[in-house]
């Protein structure tokens, strides 16, 4: 019991709570699950997802990389702090990040962080309104 994935998690208490007969489900799936995250994708045209690094451990299970499998086809964009990985990992569709946009350290700058993460919204609703013309562009040369 003492191998299984999770069990050495916070210092042990993951194999306390199996010997007590518990089960160990992925954080990341139950609280998807607990959310009707599902159910609601139908009503979305793009899901939006952050964390504050994108990097390998993003890919290997944590949230914004289940979220975006469980999403697909719909389109993920990530916004990070930072990121080690582009959106040529094939999982987001795009990938913002505050990092891009400055040279300083926000780990201790709320206000910076805030205008930031303002800034990369405002460039995400640009870049929706341009995807969604171009779309209607295509649609209308078809009729």
């Amino acid at each position: 019991m003492a191998q299984l994935p999770g069990a050495g998690a916070a210092g042990g208490c993951g194999f306390a709570a199996l010997c007590l007969g518990a089960r160990i489900v992925s954080g990341a799936d139950y609280f998807l699950d607990l959310l009707g995250f599902q159910q609601r994708l139908p009503d979305v045209e793009v899901v939006i997802t952050g964390e504050g690094c994108l990097d390998r451990q993003t890919l290997q299970g944590k949230l914004p990389a289940v979220v975006a499998q469980r999403a697909a086809p719909t389109p993920v964009i990530a916004v990070a702090g930072r990121t080690e990985i582009d959106s040529s990992s094939g999982i987001f569709t795009d990938i913002f990040t505050v990092a891009e946009r400055t040279a300083a350290d926000t780990r201790h700058d709320p206000v910076l962080t805030a205008e930031l993460l303002y800034h990369i919204g405002v460039d995400i609703g640009v870049h929706l309104t341009c995807r969604a013309v171009k779309r209607r562009a295509v649609l209308a040369t078809r009729q």
